[in-house]
């Protein structure tokens, strides 16, 4: 290890020679036990305090996240999150850390014709206040109702989510999902 060279008032001073001396092994400490944001190297039973230090408990994605993978994932990207929330980066972010994929998103829903019921209702001259969201994959009502919520936290304040859709990948009938109430017919 190359020899420090202190500032001249370090050098005169003995007591702050010796202080300044005592950085010098922290160079050598193995980081890895004390250094929380290396995600990958703790246990699973540290993700929720990790969730909890970086601010994405809750409505920040914790509650929809399924599995540890995607919990770490979320916390990894957690400062970026917030640090562009309000822009579509944030929002297609956080659904592609949540396991939702890759999205298209409609801000001012000009991309093309829908036929849900709420964004009909909704007059041309407000239009510009509400985004949708294309989804890749279906999801149940629960996730798209905690999918709603989550995003609340990332889109501007001034945007309002007018729908989840996902009819471009709508459920096949197949006996595989039944339209029990926990699936819909591809807009949430």
């Amino acid at each position: 290890m190359a020899k420090l060279t202190y500032a001249d008032i370090i050098e005169q001073e003995v007591k702050y020679k010796a202080l300044a001396d005592l950085s010098i092994p922290l160079s050598q400490l193995d980081t890895s036990k004390v250094m929380t944001t290396l995600v990958d190297l703790l246990d699973d039973t540290f993700i929720p305090v990790l969730a909890e230090k970086w601010s994405v408990t809750g409505y920040d994605g914790e509650f929809l996240a399924e599995n540890d993978n995607s919990k770490r994932g979320l916390i990894k990207a957690a400062i970026e999150l917030h640090r562009h929330k309000g822009t579509p980066w944030a929002i297609r972010e956080v659904l592609r850390r949540l396991g939702f994929g890759e999205v298209e998103l409609d801000e001012g829903l000009k991309a093309r014709t829908y036929e849900h019921k709420l964004v009909q209702a909704i007059p041309l001259s407000e239009r510009w206040a509400y985004y949708a969201i294309r989804l890749n994959r279906p999801i149940t009502n629960e996730q798209g109702l905690r999918l709603r919520k989550i995003l609340r936290n990332f889109t501007p304040a001034r945007c309002t989510l007018a729908v989840l859709d996902y009819k471009a990948v709508a459920i096949r009938y197949n006996n595989k999902i039944t339209y029990n109430g926990r699936y819909n017919y591809g807009s949430n």
